[in-house]
C-alpha cells in the first residue's frame, strides 16, 4: 500500500494543529492595536464599564457606547455604565446595605467588562503602586470568577491647561508608571489591554482644542475626541467614506459605502447608498475651527457646466458648481448623519434610566435604612416615611424602558439605504 496517502493525512493533521494553536495564541493574547488585533463583542453580549470618574462622566454623552455600537452594526447589545467616581482598584466606598461591587456586577449579569483604572491611584503616589495592582488583581479575579471577558483601558493622560495655577505633568509622571504596571499586568493575566495614555501623551506637541475643562475631566468634545482613539486602539479600522463618479459613465470608486442602482448622465447622477458604518458625529459644542477627521466626500466629474444641488432622500443637503464637484464636496450632514445623533440619543437616554435606578437619590428608601418597615417599627426612632409601595412598580418601568432603549440602539447602529440625487439647478 502506497505511503502518500497517510503523508498527506499526517500533513493535513500537522497543519491543523499548527493552525489551532495559532488561533489559540491570538485568542488568549492581549490587544495590542499595533498587533492588528481587534476587540470584537458577539451577539447579546452584556457589557459592563468599570472605572471611576473618567468612565462614569462619559455616561452623560454616551461616545464609548455609541462608538463601539457604530463598530458592531444591528448588533444586539447592552452596555451598563457601573463606573464610580472616587473609586480606585482597593477602594469602593458605598451606601449603607448597597451591595458589594462584586454583588451589584453579578446582578447585570454582564459577559463583556471595560475596566479603566490608575488616575485616582496616580495622585496616591508610586509608592503605592503595589497596593494598585494588588486591588487591580483581585479585580480581575472577580471578573475571572464571573467568566466575564475583560478589556482593561489605561485612562489617558492629564492636559496641561494654559494660566492654570497647577501643573499636572508630576502627575503624568506617576500615572504614567501606573500604566506601563497595567499593562504589564494586563500580559501577564492575559486580557485584553487598550492605552489611551501611551496614544495620547504628546507633551511636545500640546493638543490646539482644549480637551477637558480643568485638565482632568473631560468635555463633551473631549469625550468625543477619545472615543476615536480608543476605537483605534480596539483595532477597529478607520471610518474612511468617500464617493467618486464620472458623469456619464457607470463607473463608480467608493470607500467605506456600497452603491447600487447607479444612473449617471453629465446633468444628473442618481444612486442609492449604505453605508458599512455610521458616522461618529462631532457635538455641537465642538471648538470652532477644528478639523473634524474622516470627512466624507463626494465627488462628480464631468457634469455639464452650471449649479448642481444634492438631494438625499429628498432632502437638500448641499449646492455647488460642476467644478466644485469635481474637485469633491464635503458632506457634513444628512440621514446618516441624523440617524448617528438619535442612535447616541438613545445612548444618554438609557444611561440615565440605569443611573436613576442602580444610584437612586432616595436610596435612603429603596435599600437604606428606611427601606421596608419592621415589626417594631416606631416612626419616632426610625424614619417617618419607611419604603414606598409605588418603588417596585417605578423600577421594574425602568428597567423596562432600559431593556428596550438597548433595542433601539442596536437598530439605530445598522446604517439604512439612502437615495442620492444628484440635478443641476
Amino acid at each position: 500500500m502506497s505511503l502518500i496517502p497517510k503523508c498527506r493525512r499526517f500533513s493535513l493533521v500537522c497543519a491543523l494543529l499548527v493552525s489551532l494553536a495559532a488561533l489559540m495564541s491570538v485568542a488568549s493574547a492581549p490587544l495590542h492595536a499595533a498587533d492588528g488585533n481587534v476587540f470584537r463583542l458577539k451577539a447579546d453580549d452584556r457589557v459592563a464599564l468599570i472605572g471611576a470618574t473618567f468612565i462614569e462622566r462619559d455616561r452623560h454623552y454616551g461616545y464609548f457606547e455609541s462608538m463601539i455600537r457604530i463598530n458592531h452594526p444591528g448588533m444586539p447589545l447592552s452596555f451598563r455604565n457601573m463606573a464610580w467616581p472616587g473609586d480606585t482598584t482597593h477602594v469602593r466606598l458605598r451606601p449603607l446595605n448597597y451591595g458589594s461591587f462584586e454583588e451589584n456586577l453579578a446582578k447585570q449579569n454582564p459577559s463583556v467588562v471595560m475596566a479603566s483604572y490608575g488616575v485616582n491611584d496616580a495622585f496616591e503616589g508610586e509608592h503605592q503602586l503595589e497596593k494598585f495592582l494588588a486591588g487591580y488583581r483581585e479585580t480581575l479575579s472577580i471578573f475571572e470568577k464571573l467568566k466575564l471577558r475583560t478589556l482593561i483601558i489605561a485612562p489617558p493622560p492629564f492636559e496641561s491647561i494654559p494660566g492654570a495655577p497647577y501643573n499636572l505633568e508630576p502627575q503624568n509622571q506617576s500615572l504614567q508608571t501606573f500604566v506601563n504596571a497595567t499593562g504589564q499586568l494586563a500580559e501577564e493575566e492575559k486580557v485584553s489591554f487598550a492605552n489611551l495614555f501611551q496614544s495620547m501623551y504628546h507633551p511636545e506637541e500640546p493638543t490646539p482644542y482644549p480637551l477637558t475643562d480643568n485638565g482632568l475631566h473631560f468635555t463633551e468634545f473631549g469625550y468625543w475626541k477619545v472615543s476615536q482613539v480608543l476605537a483605534e486602539q480596539l483595532g477597529y479600522n478607520s471610518p474612511e467614506w468617500s464617493i467618486s463618479i464620472s458623469a456619464g459613465k457607470r463607473k463608480v470608486d467608493r470607500k467605506g459605502v456600497r452603491i447600487r442602482d447607479l444612473q449617471s448622465t453629465t446633468s444628473a447622477v442618481t444612486f442609492n447608498a449604505i453605508d458599512d458604518q455610521l458616522p461618529l458625529v462631532a457635538p455641537d459644542s465642538s471648538p470652532a475651527g477644528v478639523e473634524l477627521p474622516h470627512r466624507r466626500t463626494l465627488t462628480v466629474a464631468n457634469l455639464t457646466p452650471g449649479n448642481y444641488t444634492l438631494l438625499i432622500d429628498q432632502q437638500e443637503i448641499l449646492s455647488g458648481s460642476a467644478d466644485q464637484w469635481a474637485k469633491g464636496m464635503i458632506l457634513d450632514q444628512g440621514p446618516q448623519f441624523e440617524q448617528a445623533k438619535q442612535l447616541r440619543q438613545e445612548v444618554v437616554f438609557k444611561n440615565d434610566m440605569f443611573f436613576f435606578k442602580w444610584r437612586a437619590h432616595n436610596g435612603e428608601y429603596i435599600y437604606g435604612r428606611r427601606a421596608s418597615v419592621s415589626d417594631n417599627w416606631d416612626p419616632t426612632k426610625d424614619g417617618g416615611n419607611s419604603g414606598n409601595p409605588s418603588f417596585p412598580k417605578e423600577m421594574a418601568e425602568m428597567q423596562r424602558l432600559m431593556e428596550e432603549s438597548d433595542v433601539k440602539a442596536s437598530r439605530l447602529s445598522k446604517p439604512l439605504s439612502h437615495q442620492f440625487i444628484l440635478i443641476r439647478k
